[in-house]
């Protein structure tokens, strides 16, 4: 699997960041889509599959944590990170409990840290694929 196979969502309210990460994620050579809200993420990922899914805690129409849960309940092979400020770290770990992979602290003062959390998720998505194949491998047999 090549990063550029990788399809990434990146959800957020606030235009400036989802353009921001949009742009350095594509830059690292994942493909990247992004979504305004959590009803428009959800209506991505009925046309599409994701392999990675950023998302904002506090947005006004659906918070990341229903969003979170609702992709779970569909989407459950997603990885899903949550972005959030420092003061809602309590919300963070109730993502935890509900499927959430790992989560970005904003404002983002280094990208660097973007690309680690995405780059993690890659190579989770790199392994199972390998197990994938695997499986695969020993059916034939």
């Amino acid at each position: 699997m090549d990063k550029r196979d990788v399809r990434v969502l990146v959800v957020d309210d606030e235009e400036g960041i989802v353009k921001a990460l949009q742009l350095h994620l594509e830059m690292q050579g994942y493909t990247v889509e992004t979504a305004g809200s959590g009803p428009e993420a959800l209506a991505a990922l009925e046309r599409h599959r994701y392999d990675v899914v950023l998302s904002d805690i506090m947005m006004a129409e659906m918070d990341g944590v229903e969003l979170l849960m609702r992709i779970k309940e569909k989407h459950g092979d997603t990885i899903v990170v949550m972005i959030t400020a420092a003061d809602s770290l309590a919300k963070v770990l109730s993502c935890r409990l509900y499927g959430a992979a790992d989560y970005l602290l904003k404002p983002f003062d280094d990208l660097d840290a973007v690309t680690a959390v995405v780059d993690r998720a890659y190579q989770k998505l790199q392994r199972w694929e390998e197990v994938m194949n695997n499986v695969r491998t020993l059916r034939v047999r």
